[in-house]
């Protein structure tokens, strides 16, 4: 029997178990480095961080643009004639505190559960819309909102119009009776 086939195999066993244990020693040595960065705040973009992993990159949320007049979000609570709404602003959740004025025109926005089909040469607008009242609002409600002003960098602001949204109810399979 051959010993240099058996040693060439060995040989090759041995660099292959010495590299993966080498490579494994430096990526968690790697990990450590930057777990300690972070938690020291010596890394203030994560984006400058060298990738240690073949996952793609996710696209950063879009940096708002100079001049916001519209937010959309959930109404929290609603005291007298102001509003406040959570809304996710470019990726960050804020809190607005809406005010509703003599002014402002508040309209609901129903979608229509079967919508004909469009005429030719028409878009399909699949709403049927009302004016309403503040009254008609509740917390849990959807809404958009529009104000006169840039309102980027505020937190309170007075609202031109308020749109509520009311989807239609989505069927529910009936219930089935449990079998004997």
């Amino acid at each position: 029997m051959e010993t240099k086939p058996i040693l060439t195999i060995a040989a090759v066993i041995i660099s292959l178990t010495a590299g993966a244990l080498i490579s494994g020693i430096y990526f968690q040595t790697r990990i450590k480095q930057l777990k300690e960065e972070c938690a020291s705040n010596k890394t203030e973009n994560l984006s400058s961080v060298p990738r240690i992993s073949s996952l793609p990159n996710f696209p950063q949320i879009a940096t708002p643009p100079d001049e916001v007049l519209i937010i959309s979000g959930k109404v929290e609570k609603i005291e007298g004639s102001n509003l406040t709404v959570k809304a996710l602003f470019y990726g960050r959740e804020k809190t607005y505190l809406v005010k509703i004025a003599n002014s402002t025109k508040l309209i609901e926005r129903e979608m229509i559960a079967n919508p004909p089909p469009p005429e030719p040469g028409k878009s399909l607008y699949p709403f049927t819309e009302r004016e309403i009242k503040l009254t008609d609002i509740g917390v849990g409600d959807n809404i958009i909102a529009e104000a006169s002003e840039n309102i980027k960098d505020k937190t309170e602001f007075e609202a031109k119009t308020i749109d509520l949204t009311v989807m239609p109810a989505v069927p529910t399979a009936p219930a089935t009776a449990p079998t004997p």
